[in-house]
């Protein structure tokens, strides 16, 4: 239900501006998809693509809308220096509406080759595949490694973005500079909450050669919100007498979000060699609050093309610091039945962010036609104990009489069709 109620929203969201343009010859319409399945032999996990999305692949259950994507994009050219671009996709997200699915919506202004100015909701520049993760036709692998894509949900800005290219011998510079805010969901074993991010500022630098691209990116947001459950977490909490929790109020207040600063960088490439390609990337996260521990991720991959048909490996990993809920001293036998479910929920807040696990994967694509291709990939996974933010875990009780989510090994199979038109 949910994908026919997107697709409605999605042809419905730019009527008025096709109709007004339409009549111009510099209008462009275009679209891309992917159709996918995705199943797992998880006993404790359910696959989904990223933190944002409250379901997923259960055990013995074959999913459809975790893994499919459908857009639309509208370009209408202005004149030579200012063009505009719409695209609306539905990813299965938590509220289906017409800001929900307002992927781009951006003026651009290119007075010549160097420069370009975009004012408007633009892809946030983060990943290698930011332009472009949503269209699955775009990159070979049937999923993009969710230890980098999965850990952020984030995927536009709203605000300003200004490129400059310069060309020295054979190489190409871009160097690009963005401010603006953004918001996303964020899903976790029985809440979902929109997080919004003030004050994003960030730089992006590539350098480009005919066969290999080097990318560093810098990223600082301040986060605009405590989430619903940090509000009861820390009222709560600045209640129960120092005698039974050992600094309550200062623990309290520490565990917000509000106005709390994280940093984020990436390094990635990508280098093609003869009928192979090597890409990685790597990332780093760094906040002032110890609700989100310090995170390194990373990924490696290497492709060989033959013919149509294109094979790949990928190995990748998250590694944080887990929360150690034994270091506050609480004395557990005095607290209350309230005091000790907020004894549990702190346990399970402070380690939500701390993602540790490792993948292996392999895959298969095959170019059917230039616009459709058929992929298939096989995930090898192993989550540590406390490990396993980028899963949903609906087994709240043995969550809570654990006090951990569980180590284990996941086989995932995700296959798909990708498309444009």
């Amino acid at each position: 239900m949910n994908f026919i109620i997107a697709l409605i929203l999605i042809c419905a969201a730019f009527p008025l501006l096709a109709e007004s343009l339409w009549s111009d010859n510099g209008i462009e319409l275009s679209g891309f998809g992917t159709l996918g399945l995705v199943s797992t032999d998880s006993k404790f996990y359910g696959y989904r693509r990223d933190i944002s999305q409250a379901n997923g692949a259960f055990e013995n259950e074959f999913d459809f809308n975790s893994v499919s994507v459908f857009g639309l994009q509208l370009d209408s050219n202005i004149n030579n220096a200012f063009d505009l671009v719409y695209q609306s996709v539905y990813r299965d997200q938590n509220d289906i509406s017409v800001d929900s699915i307002t992927s781009m919506a951006f003026l651009r202004y290119s007075p010549n080759a160097a420069w370009s100015v975009r004012l408007g909701r633009t892809p946030v520049d983060l990943f290698l595949l930011s332009e472009y993760r949503d269209i699955g036709f775009a990159y070979t692998w049937a999923q993009a490694p969710s230890e980098v894509y999965g850990m952020i949900p984030y995927r536009h800005l709203d605000g300003l973005d200004i490129t400059y290219s310069t060309q020295f011998s054979d190489l190409t510079l871009r160097s690009k500079i963005y401010t603006g805010k953004s918001k996303a969901d964020i899903s976790a074993v029985d809440f979902t909450e929109e997080i919004k991010l003030d004050n994003i500022y960030g730089v992006a630098l590539t350098l480009e050669a005919m066969n290999w691209t080097i990318n560093a990116r810098y990223t600082e947001v301040k986060v605009a919100q405590n989430t619903s459950l940090q509000k009861s977490l820390s009222q709560g909490i600045s209640q129960i007498p120092d005698a039974i929790w050992p600094d309550s109020a200062p623990f309290a207040k520490s565990i917000t979000l509000l106005n709390q600063n994280i940093k984020y960088v990436s390094i990635s490439g990508r280098y093609d060699f003869d009928s192979w390609q090597l890409l990685s990337e790597f990332t780093h996260t760094k906040s002032e609050s110890p609700v989100i521990p310090e995170l390194l991720a990373g990924y490696v991959s290497i492709i060989k093309r033959y013919k149509d048909h294109a094979f790949y490996l990928i190995s990748a990993f998250t590694d944080s610091n887990n929360f150690d809920i034994n270091s506050l001293n609480v004395n557990t036998q005095f607290l209350p039945p309230e005091g000790l479910a907020l004894y549990h929920a702190v346990n399970q807040s402070m380690n939500f962010y701390a993602s540790n696990q490792q993948t292996q994967s392999i895959g298969w694509r095959w170019d059917i036609r230039e616009n459709l291709a058929f992929k298939m990939q096989l995930d090898h996974t192993t989550v540590e104990e406390k490990g396993g933010t980028l899963w949903l875990n609906k087994n709240t009780e043995a969550i809570t009489n654990q006090l951990l989510t569980p180590k284990e090994t996941i086989n995932t199979l995700s296959t798909n069709l990708s498309f444009t038109f």
